[in-house]
């Protein structure tokens, strides 16, 4: 499957747009392996090598991030008042939305929970 990127690289000269395009190349990963997980009726044990890749990824694409589009208290005070802020915010949001999805498989209860067998 094509990727967005090969390894992502920490560069400040890089916009915060190419960070959230990358976060929603992880998203869309992250989603077509949950239907293809949740519509086959395989075991989920064997995809665990594909889940702890996409994890890592998420991972490595977060960690990637320059200093300056890391989310903290000082970052975002400096965007607070910056036509940057809403996108300094929706990369965050997006970030943290696809840990919300790769994990919701494992929480029982949740429609799209894995099944506890």
């Amino acid at each position: 499957m094509p990727q967005l990127f090969g390894e992502p690289e920490a560069s400040s000269e890089q916009p915060i747009s190419t960070f959230i395009l990358r976060v929603l190349d992880v998203r869309n990963r992250i989603l077509q392996y949950m239907k293809r997980l949740l519509d086959t009726p395989s075991s989920p044990q064997g995809s665990w090598t594909h889940f702890r890749a996409l994890e890592s990824e998420l991972k490595a694409t977060q960690d990637s991030l320059p200093s300056e589009f890391a989310f903290n208290t000082r970052a975002y005070q400096l965007r607070a008042f910056s036509p940057e802020r809403t996108t300094f915010i929706v990369l965050h949001l997006i970030i943290h939305h696809c840990h919300c999805k790769l994990y919701r498989l494992l929480n029982p209860g949740y429609r799209e929970a894995l099944p506890q067998s």
